[in-house]
């Protein structure tokens, strides 16, 4: 019995397949900008989440949102834990 193992010289690692996958990847990267506030990237992925998302997942943002603007008026910290 004679065993011949080849290994390749360099190994490549592909991102996707096809084009339309390197398309829908590169769609949902976010977008960063050096100058941009860090609070706008979480806006923006929230309202992505918002718009995408079905009549639960809109309750419960909202529910969260308007939580936090009572605690706001009331003076209440932020972070309870």
């Amino acid at each position: 019995m004679v065993l011949v193992m080849c290994k390749k010289q360099t190994t490549k690692k592909w991102e996707c397949l096809t084009k339309a996958e390197l398309q829908t990847k590169e769609k949902e990267k976010p977008t960063t900008e050096e100058t941009a506030d860090p609070s706008d990237g979480l806006m923006s992925m929230l309202k992505k989440i918002y718009s995408d998302g079905d009549d639960e997942m809109k309750r419960t943002i909202n529910k969260a949102w308007s939580e936090s603007q009572e605690k706001k008026s009331r003076g209440e910290d932020a972070l309870d834990l």
